[in-house]
């Protein structure tokens, strides 16, 4: 248990100085130790914080559970995929014998495509979630204080 609390209270901290401390050491052109003195010296509403981390873990789970489902349809679609090649090529080597070496040289070199393929359209599918992620990081920095808008925000815009 106490190695667990040790292991959480250390990605808590990390999150904090992730989320909020490096965008204040980005905008003022400043270290790390001056940027968490600069938070501190703020005066973060720890309530805030602290919902902000129960938001940040309940939206990872959604995400970590969409990431799983689109992942999932991706990797049965590229096996229907695979199927619909690779059950000709066995019916012509088992047609032709003699073309068996081929097919399998063919074959290995598209199983390493089809994965490459595969974790390459993974992560483009997935790229919105960690570009939602800093976003939100982000406008909840804004939100907590108004002086770091490094999104542009115009509050006084009405939206359309």
């Amino acid at each position: 248990p106490l190695v667990i609390s040790l292991f959480v209270a250390i990605a808590i901290v990390a999150m904090v100085v992730d989320d909020f401390i490096l965008p204040i050491m980005y905008r003022d052109g400043i270290k790390t130790m001056d940027a968490c003195k600069k938070f501190l010296s703020f005066k973060p509403s720890w309530g805030q914080i602290v919902l902000y981390v129960l938001l940040k873990i309940g939206l990872g789970i959604a995400a970590a559970i969409i990431a799983f489902v689109v992942a999932l349809v991706v990797g049965l679609a590229f096996l229907i995929v695979a199927l619909v090649i690779g059950i000709p090529g066995g019916l012509i080597v088992g047609a032709v014998p003699f073309l068996k070496p081929v097919f399998i040289g063919l074959g290995i070199i598209a199983l390493i495509a089809g994965v490459l393929g595969l974790i390459v359209l993974v992560g483009l599918v997935t790229l919105p979630i960690p570009i939602f992620f800093r976003a939100f990081a982000l406008s909840y920095l804004f939100r907590l204080f108004p002086d770091y808008n490094l999104l542009r925000f115009n509050p006084s815009e009405p939206s359309s």
